[in-house]
C-alpha cells in the first residue's frame, strides 16, 4: 500500500502550481483509499473523473510556463515534460476504463500515485523551475516572472 501524503517539500514556489499540487496528492489519495475501501463503481468514477479534470487542468497550466522556455535545454525539457504529461492522462484514462468496467485495483492506483508525486511533481516541476529561472523567467526567490509580473 502506497500512501502518498503532502509535504511542503513539495512546494515549488509558484502559489498556482502548488495549490494544484497540494489538491492532486489529495485527490489521488482519496482514490486510492475508495478503491481499497471498493466504493461503489458509480462513486469511485466520479472522484476519477474529477481527479482526471484536475490534472488535466494543472497540465495546461504548466503548459503555459513550458511555452516560455526557449533556451536549448528549456526547449528540451518541455518536450520530455510534455510527453510525462500525456504518459500520466494515458495512464489515467487506462485505469478510468477499468473502473468503468467495474475493475478497480488498488495497485494500479498505488503505481499512479507514485508516477504522479515522483515523476510530475518532484521530478519535472522542478527540472522546469529550474529552466524557467536559468531563463530569467523567474525570480529565485519568489513566483514572479522576471519583469515582475506575477507568474500565476
Amino acid at each position: 500500500m502506497t500512501t502518498i501524503r503532502w509535504s511542503d517539500d513539495f512546494l515549488v514556489g509558484m502559489s498556482d502550481l502548488d495549490q494544484d499540487h497540494r489538491e492532486l496528492v489529495e485527490r489521488i489519495t482519496l482514490v486510492r483509499n475508495a478503491v481499497e475501501d471498493k466504493a461503489a463503481p458509480h462513486r469511485l468514477l466520479a472522484m476519477v473523473d474529477a481527479l482526471l479534470e484536475l490534472i488535466i487542468r494543472h497540465m495546461a497550466r504548466e503548459d503555459a510556463h513550458l511555452r516560455r522556455l526557449s533556451e536549448p535545454g528549456g526547449v528540451e525539457h518541455r518536450r520530455r515534460h510534455m510527453v510525462e504529461h500525456a504518459r500520466l492522462i494515458s495512464r489515467v484514462n487506462s485505469a478510468r476504463e477499468l473502473v468503468a468496467a467495474g475493475y478497480a485495483e488498488t495497485d494500479e492506483w498505488d503505481d499512479i500515485a507514485v508516477l504522479l508525486t515522483v515523476t510530475e511533481l518532484i521530478r519535472t516541476d522542478f527540472e522546469m523551475i529550474g529552466h524557467l529561472r536559468r531563463e530569467g523567467l523567474l525570480h529565485a526567490d519568489s513566483g514572479t516572472a522576471a519583469a515582475g509580473r506575477p507568474v500565476n
